[in-house]
């Protein structure tokens, strides 16, 4: 489900992984 998605909706999930490394980015600051 994941995979497919991730064929599916690449930009969708490269945003998500942008907003997520941001999360991650202000929580270790």
């Amino acid at each position: 489900m994941t995979l497919l998605y991730t064929y599916t909706h690449p930009t969708e999930i490269h945003h998500a992984m942008q907003s997520h490394m941001k999360s991650v980015a202000n929580c270790a600051n």
